[in-house]
């Protein structure tokens, strides 16, 4: 009767292992195909070979360890291959088990090292098309290509990464992945976990794929884009991209370069902004901002490089001044329409049919008291704008400078008058975007005694200073930096107009400033890594990056 008991209990024992085994070895790729066939043949074989033996006692001894040792194998081996946080049956899983038991009954027992890896999001390619059939069918070829796993795991790194942009191309020993993140391209990343209590997941640098792998998730990704595997034809396509069962459509183009090369470029969606503080304006800016809104008249420059979110920055302007009490009027080229605000009325011009000045002439027939004008590039408007800012107009214009007083120096070197401008300028906003550090994995530590003198600083006044984790986590995916939030710069001022008429040169304009109270965005960016808003690497990055945009030949803001 034991002897029953036993076999019975072993059957279903091994039964239990078995199909954990295929779901485990399924999970952690350890060769699904090798094990599972590997403990149920052993067990099989025992139990058929048991029924000729005629001693129980050999087969009570036989069955279990056919059932056991093939287990046994598999945990070893797969324990081996994993981090300690995903090993099982080992003291730091038995303490883990305990710890979750003991909270049960209000024991508490310190947990060993658990392996938390984040869910991955639910990712799937398809392929668009107006006839939906043909689309769903080539869908499912799709997902039989060798590729489609390689390439689903370039777009799940580029979803979690938030990646704007994604290239494959050949490398030395590869076919490299990089993602746009934030402006800044890097290699993809790979998740390294704990290896024992107190480390966190790193996330360096992943190695190239393999040429095979990268070549066959590029035939993929072509495929889903409707590209033709050798190159000819379009050059550009576009697919959808299900995260999470949210379509989105992401654009395909390929570049003429030996070996596989793509660029996937993905939706951005930009983040809602509702104030100037929301862009990382500080509240002494906003003040001394809102104040010169409120003037009758002036110019006000808003400014800043290419890929500063300049559009953006105007807008926000735009959105704090008092639209009801005053007419505000735009004056947009048509080409580039900007975004309706509202109590903004709208004057086009094409350059073509209707210049900017014409355009101009036709807004002021409603004796607006405000006028707005993104991205200034006409000379000629550029000084009737001014004349009127001179007269009675209150003129708020964007355009593309290093910073608040390179700005000024573009309105004398497009043709205004010294004394004319020292008159009209009432204030120069200039903004920067530089990465967010990550709050989860930023580091503190001392700053360097360069930094220190640079910024007129002693030790004890500055101990610590915040810096990028060197391989991030899984909130950044290795980036060590999650989003971005903007630098500014207000100059304004009797001393700065001053300057302007004596046509002093900008660097003695920026001490003037200076002396009236605008922060550089150096010093501006040293507090912000004091905060831990961002570090001073990225601000110093950013900085070397922006290069004084030149004026066209004609002499007119670029």
């Amino acid at each position: 009767m034991l002897g029953i008991v036993g076999w019975w209990l072993c059957c279903l024992g091994w039964m239990a292992t078995a199909d954990w085994i295929g779901r485990d070895a399924t999970r952690y790729r350890q060769a699904v195909r090798v094990w599972v066939p590997v403990c149920v043949g052993v067990f099989l074989v025992t139990a058929l070979v048991a029924w000729w033996i005629p001693s129980g006692w050999a087969v009570a001894a036989l069955v279990p360890l056919a059932w056991l040792v093939p287990a046994v194998t598999y945990l070893v081996t797969r324990n081996r291959s994993l981090p300690i946080g995903k090993q099982v049956l080992t003291g730091n899983h038995i303490r883990n088990v305990a710890s979750r038991l003991g909270k049960r009954v209000g024991l508490k027992i310190d947990p060993g090292l658990e392996d938390d890896e984040p869910a991955l999001p639910d990712v799937a390619l398809h392929v668009v098309g107006a006839d939906e059939a043909a689309a769903a069918k080539a869908t499912q070829q799709l997902a039989a290509m060798p590729g489609h796993r390689v390439a689903r795991d370039v777009m799940i790194g580029a979803v979690l990464a938030r990646a704007s942009r994604a290239v494959i191309e050949p490398a030395a020993d590869g076919v490299q992945v990089r993602y746009e993140v934030d402006t800044v391209w890097q290699n993809r990343r790979v998740r390294v976990p704990p290896r024992k209590r107190g480390e966190r997941d790193r996330y360096p640098e992943a190695p190239p794929l393999r040429q095979d792998d990268g070549v066959a998730a590029t035939a993929v990704l072509r495929a889903a884009a409707g590209l033709a595997a050798d190159g000819r034809g379009p050059q550009g396509g576009q697919f959808a991209l299900s995260v999470d069962g949210k379509r989105q459509t992401c654009k395909v183009s390929q570049k003429a370069a030996p070996g596989p090369r793509l660029e996937v470029e993905f939706p951005v969606v930009s983040p809602k902004l509702k104030a100037l503080s929301d862009l990382g304006v500080s509240e002494p800016i906003i003040e001394r901002l809102k104040a010169t809104l409120r003037l009758e008249k002036g110019i006000l420059l808003v400014s800043g490089p290419g890929g500063s979110g300049l559009t953006t920055m105007i807008d926000m302007v735009v959105l704090a001044a008092d639209r009801l009490m005053r007419d505000f009027v735009s004056i947009e080229d048509a080409a580039a329409p900007a975004k309706e605000i509202q109590n903004v009325k709208v004057q086009r011009f094409d350059r073509q049919s209707i210049q900017p000045t014409d355009a101009l002439t036709a807004a002021m027939r409603e004796y607006p008291q405000a006028i707005v004008t993104r991205d200034i590039r006409d000379k000629a408007l550029l000084l009737e704008l001014v004349r009127l800012a001179d007269e009675n107009q209150f003129v708020v214009i964007s355009l593309k400078a290093a910073d608040a007083i390179d700005a000024v120096g573009r309105l004398l070197q497009s043709g205004v008058a010294p004394d004319v401008l020292a008159r009209t300028l009432v204030g120069s906003l200039s903004g920067r975007l530089v990465r967010r550090l990550c709050p989860r994995c930023r580091e503190s530590g001392p700053p360097a005694p360069d930094l220190l003198r640079r910024m007129q600083r002693r030790p004890e006044q500055v101990p610590a200073i915040w810096r990028a984790a060197a391989d991030g986590c899984s909130l950044c995916q290795g980036a060590g930096y999650l989003g971005r939030i903007g630098l500014f710069e207000f100059a304004s001022g009797n001393r700065l107009r001053q300057g302007v008429e004596a046509k002093a040169k900008l660097p003695v304009l920026r001490e003037l400033a200076i002396k009236e109270g605008m922060v550089p965005f150096e010093w501006a960016g040293f507090a912000a890594a004091v905060e831990g808003v961002t570090s001073m690497e990225e601000v110093q990055r950013i900085l070397a990056a922006a290069s004084t945009p030149k004026p066209p030949a004609g002499g007119a803001p670029a």
